[in-house]
Parts: C-alpha cells; sequence; structure tokens
C-alpha cells in the first residue's frame, strides 16, 4: 500500500508545501494500471525537505501527466501508462519502471490541477 507525505521547506519566512510524495515501496508502482488515482487529504504527514530519502529511486511527475476525473471530487489521477510509455521510449528497458519506489509530485502543480477541476465542475466562478 502506498504512503502519501508532503515535504516542505521555508519560503521567504514559513514553512510551505514544496513536493508531495507517494511511496510504493518495494512493491513498486503499479504499472499495470492505465491510471492511478490519488485522494488528497489533509492533514498530510509533514517533513522536512532536509529529512528527503536521497537512496530511494523516486520519479518526479511533470503536470501534464496529472489528471483530473469529474466523478472523483478532492482526487487527481496520474497517467501511468504515459510516464511508462516514455520511460521505454526514453532507456528502452522496462527495468527502470520495476526499479522506481516513490513518485514526487510538486505541490504548485498539484494546486493548479485541482484548480482545473474546480473550474471544471464550478466554470461560473472564476
Amino acid at each position: 500500500m502506498a504512503t502519501m507525505s508532503v515535504y516542505y521547506e521555508y519560503f521567504d519566512g514559513p514553512l510551505v508545501p514544496q513536493w508531495m510524495v507517494i511511496k510504493f515501496g518495494r512493491l513498486g508502482v503499479p504499472w499495470e494500471r492505465n491510471i492511478i488515482y490519488v485522494p488528497v487529504e489533509s492533514p498530510f504527514t509533514q517533513h522536512r525537505a532536509e529529512d528527503f530519502e536521497m537512496d530511494t529511486i523516486n520519479l518526479s511527475i511533470t503536470l501534464d501527466k496529472l489528471v483530473i476525473h469529474p466523478e472523483r471530487p478532492g482526487s487527481f489521477g496520474i497517467d501511468i501508462k504515459s510516464i511508462q510509455e516514455e520511460l521505454f521510449k526514453n532507456y528502452g528497458s522496462q527495468l527502470i519502471c520495476e526499479k522506481i519506489e516513490m513518485l514526487i509530485i510538486q505541490m504548485a502543480d498539484l494546486e493548479e490541477i485541482l484548480q482545473m477541476e474546480a473550474r471544471a465542475i464550478y466554470p461560473w466562478e472564476e
């Protein structure tokens, strides 16, 4: 089972969330799925950036790999199939996928995709 944490850094004084980390552990990312949906539930388990696990193989997820679903409010999806295809295209091997234990998402990207969700559901509110 995956665990979710948020890593914080000091930015102009206050401690602000920087990265959401989804850790799959030794079982790895469920590459057999097309999209995995992650509920955004607060409060988050908080960690400081300096506590980040540098020895764990991870992958940064960009905004273009995040999706929303109108029937899953308060959640976001990660396009696993697209990520896997891109990794295979760039590295030519499935082995790289099997080693990844964590996915990292910038909180700014997550906020942007969740704002898209709000606009899709409530388009009259700007």
